[in-house]
């Protein structure tokens, strides 16, 4: 049944005072209770609802018959009070009407009992009573306590509609009801639902229901959410709070910073909070670029990721930069850090504005992706001329994109020349080569421009002292490719000394970081170096004397040869 018919079908519902049961069940986060409050909400501002009274109560967690029938008195509202919350005042006036239609008596039976427990069970018994001509929704069928019988949820529905004139909506998700409670709902379905709904929006319907805004930016939403085909409300919602959050920090820039930040938040929150539909986080920041720039064999490409490359197409996503992993941190944080935010925004407006001129990028790799002409002359002089004009906006992915190119075609010279000159014009910039502390440090593939970098960040003066990065890598549990190579260039000598020098808590935090680079699983070779110096330098320190041995072999472990 498609939406639309829906629709129809519960404002028939809900203008009819025939007392009747439907049931609206779809998939888990398609937005069946967001509909349905949502609908019942317009169509109270229509003045299109024929009874005086609603109530919606969730199963979730009640485990009594008693308690479901109570909570359903106690949730009850006058339809013009529809979209407010139940309160103590709603409540009062549900239990004068008790007393007004009970009369006298009810109070009767009440004080005649023994104890204040029994008055709250006996005025549970008698609100009950009260209860007719409402239109109830019961959500979350598959979630009621279990010691509560669907059979008795079931008799209870039949009762309100056949005794009390009410109109009942039940709410579920029937892929989640289990063994007894699927077998009994099954056994009771045709004498107790009168009309069974299924609720399975696609895309548009769902956004349509979920985005109420009419800005641009909820218009971009909207097209985004449309494309990539997310059908889970709560996550559209989700996505939604993010994109109203960000807009304000960005809207002094360049329009297509806001316009990616749409975009990103609805693929990266839409992968952050999908379980197995969207592309996972992993791919979208580290795979989707190499495919992107043909650094994967199509041939090798498993069949998801290809399915992935061509919904990706479609939304015009390439790959990741710094811009969205500082969204993807606010994603998972729950907030964005204004300031980085800002930063980074600052840095992608630049290579926006850049890429409106004729010599751009994106031109020049759309010689690649946007044909079949054998056009090889015209690609390579492109791509060495873009990355030439544009070679402050060069990241190091997108480089070594380049420069793998070039090698593929045979171009070697143009490789070399491309390479050279990127390092000429940013060799002063000491953390764009410090591959080790770049988000997307472990993309960059190309031994040439792997060994470039390594060669550039090695010739910068390094004047901090060791002993001070030793103790402050102990201090905040974590380092950079810019403190290995510091203390690679110590010798064992260089340690000897360093450990004599130092006093106090600093001695051992210093040498403990120093041994402790070794023992990793993923240690690479520059650590297990500087490891070996340490142990080196320590069991010459315990060959001075009897007590120095003891300390070096008891305190830190390492032996000490006669």
């Amino acid at each position: 049944m498609s939406i639309s018919l829906v629709e129809k079908e519960i404002a028939r519902f809900l203008e009819s005072p025939a007392p009747e049961v439907i049931c609206i069940r779809g998939k888990w986060g398609v937005g069946k209770t967001y509909f349905w409050n949502e609908f019942v909400r317009m169509a109270k501002e229509r003045d299109a609802i024929a009874l005086k009274s609603y109530a919606y109560v969730s199963l979730f967690g009640i485990d009594s018959l008693e308690r479901l029938k109570y909570s359903i008195f106690e949730n009850r509202v006058g339809k013009e009070n529809i979209g407010i919350e139940p309160s103590v005042k709603t409540f009062k006036s549900n239990a004068s009407a008790v007393i007004k239609q009970l009369g006298l008596k009810s109070l009767g039976i009440i004080s005649s009992l023994p104890h204040a427990k029994n008055y709250a069970s006996a005025f549970q018994s008698l609100s009950f009573l009260s209860l007719k001509e409402t239109i109830i929704c019961i959500d979350d069928l598959e979630r009621k306590g279990d010691e509560l019988p669907m059979k008795d949820v079931m008799g209870l529905i039949s009762l309100l509609r056949d005794r009390k004139e009410c109109k009942i909506a039940v709410i579920l998700n029937d892929g989640e009801l289990k063994n007894e409670n699927k077998e009994e709902f099954s056994r009771y379905h045709e004498k107790v639902i009168d009309a069974s709904l299924l609720f399975d929006p696609d895309p548009k319907d769902c956004v349509r229901i979920a985005v109420k805004s009419t800005d641009q930016t909820a218009d971009r939403l909207r097209a985004a959410v449309t494309t990539l085909g997310i059908s889970n409300i709560r996550i559209i919602k989700k996505i939604e709070r993010l994109v109203v959050r960000v807009a304000p920090i960005l809207k002094d820039f360049h329009p297509n910073v806001l316009n990616q930040a749409v975009q990103s938040l609805t693929l990266l929150g839409w992968s952050a909070h999908s379980d197995d539909a969207a592309p996972p986080l992993d791919y979208l920041l580290h795979r989707r670029g190499k495919n992107y720039y043909g650094l994967q064999d199509d041939e090798k490409m498993p069949d998801d990721e290809r399915a992935w490359n061509s919904l990706l197409d479609d939304f015009d996503f390439t790959m990741a930069d710094e811009f969205d992993i500082e969204l993807l941190r606010g994603i998972k944080h729950g907030y964005f850090d204004e300031a980085a935010l800002l930063n980074q925004a600052s840095e992608l407006n630049k290579r926006l504005e850049a890429e409106e001129g004729e010599g751009s990028l994106r031109a020049a790799w759309d010689l690649y992706h946007d044909g079949f002409e054998d056009n090889e002359a015209e690609l390579v002089a492109a791509i060495c001329s873009a990355y030439r004009q544009n070679v402050e906006l060069v990241t190091p992915t997108n480089l070594d994109a380049a420069i793998n190119l070039l090698n593929d075609l045979g171009r070697s010279d143009e490789a070399i020349d491309t390479l050279n000159f990127y390092v000429e014009h940013r060799g002063e910039n000491r953390d764009l080569f410090d591959l080790s502390s770049n988000f997307f440090g472990d993309d960059v593939t190309n031994p040439d421009v792997r060994a470039a970098f390594d060669r550039q960040y090695e010739s910068f003066k390094d004047d901090r002292s060791p002993a001070e990065v030793l103790v402050q890598i102990a201090t905040n549990h974590a380092w950079g490719r810019r403190d290995i190579t510091l203390l690679l260039k110590l010798s064992a000598d260089d340690y000897f000394t360093m450990f004599k020098e130092l006093r106090g808590s600093n001695l051992s935090k210093a040498i403990k970081t120093g041994l402790q680079f070794g023992k990793f699983n993923d240690a690479d070779q520059d650590m297990k170096d500087i490891s070996a110096k340490v142990e080196e330098a320590l069991a010459r320190i315990g060959r001075e004397s009897q007590v120095n041995r003891r300390r070096v072999q008891k305190k830190y472990g390492v032996e000490v040869d006669e």
